[in-house]
């Protein structure tokens, strides 16, 4: 417990909560709280590979693309490090479809 901090702490065992609530805030139209929510899980969380895909997803929508380009070569790598070869080339063809 953090004491005298205006926020909680949060339990960085439950990601798969932060990213569900980032994916609800999505649903309702808060593009970019749900973008915040993403960077800050994965600055916490830098293995949450999952996150990666969505997150560029919506940077591209918000009109970032270079930050999703940067989102999507951090998570190919990453995806290439664990061995999850099905999400590195899914991440790879997101960042194909940008550069063209």
């Amino acid at each position: 417990l953090m004491v005298g901090t205006a926020q909680p702490a949060r339990d960085s065992a439950v990601p798969d909560a932060r990213y569900a609530l980032a994916l609800e805030k999505a649903k309702e139209g808060q593009l970019q709280e749900a973008i915040e929510l993403v960077q800050e899980l994965l600055h916490d969380e830098p293995e949450y590979l999952g996150a990666y895909y969505q997150l560029g997803q919506w940077l591209e929508q918000a009109q970032q693309p270079e930050r999703a380009k940067e989102i999507y070569t951090a998570g190919v790598a990453l995806a290439r490090d664990k061995k999850q070869m099905k999400a590195a080339r899914e991440l790879q063809q997101a960042l194909d479809l940008l550069e063209d």
